[in-house]
C-alpha cells in the first residue's frame, strides 16, 4: 500500500514540477514585456510585477514539494551522514517527521490566510487576494505527504526513494 501511495506521489510530483515549468516559463515573456513596455514604452504595465509575484511562488513552493519528494530539498546531509548507519537512520527520520510536521503547518497556516484573504481582491490584477497564499498551501501539503511517506517507508522497511527512482523510474 505505501508503494502504490508512493507511486502516486511520484506523479503528483511530476505534476508540481510540471505547473512550476509553466510558470517560470509565462515569466520569461511577461519580464520581457515589462521591460519594453518600461523603456521603449514609457508605461509600465503595473499588472506584471503582481502577476510574477504569485507566478515565482508558484515556482518556488511546487520545485521544494518536488524536491522533498527526491530528497534533494535544503538539508545538511554530510552531518547527518557522518554518523554510523543506525544513528544516521534516526536523524533521518526525525528530519522526515520534522518536515512533515513543518509542511502540514505551512498548509494550515495558508489554508487560513487562503480563506480569510479570498474576499479582497489583489490591486491591479482584479483577483481575489487568496490566490497568493495557494501556492504556499498546496506546497506545504506536498511537503508533508513526501515527508510522510518517506517516514513510513522507513518504519516498513522500504527502500529509500534517490534522485533516479528507487523503482528504476525518475523520482520526480
Amino acid at each position: 500500500m505505501i508503494a502504490f501511495i508512493d507511486r502516486i506521489g511520484a506523479l503528483l510530483a511530476r505534476a508540481f514540477l510540471f505547473v512550476a515549468a509553466v510558470a517560470l516559463f509565462a515569466l520569461v515573456p511577461m519580464a520581457g514585456w515589462l521591460v519594453f513596455g518600461r523603456y521603449v514604452l514609457n508605461r509600465s504595465p503595473t499588472w506584471v510585477e503582481a502577476t510574477s509575484l504569485v507566478l515565482m511562488l508558484v515556482v518556488t513552493f511546487g520545485v521544494a514539494a518536488a524536491a522533498t519528494r527526491s530528497e534533494e530539498h535544503l538539508s545538511i546531509a554530510f552531518v547527518r551522514e557522518s554518523f554510523p548507519p543506525p544513528v544516521e537512520r534516526v536523524m533521518r527520520f526525525v528530519c522526515h517527521v520534522v518536515l512533515a510536521g513543518f509542511g502540514a503547518w505551512m498548509a494550515l497556516a495558508s489554508y487560513e490566510n487562503t480563506v480569510n484573504t479570498w474576499s479582497r481582491p489583489i490591486p491591479l490584477l482584479q483577483i481575489p487576494e487568496g490566490v497568493r497564499h495557494l501556492p504556499l498551501l498546496v506546497g506545504g501539503f506536498g511537503i508533508a505527504v513526501f515527508s510522510a511517506i518517506h517516514a513510513l517507508k522507513m518504519l516498513v522497511g522500504l527502500p529509500r526513494t534517490t534522485p533516479s527512482g528507487s523503482d528504476g523510474d525518475p523520482a520526480v
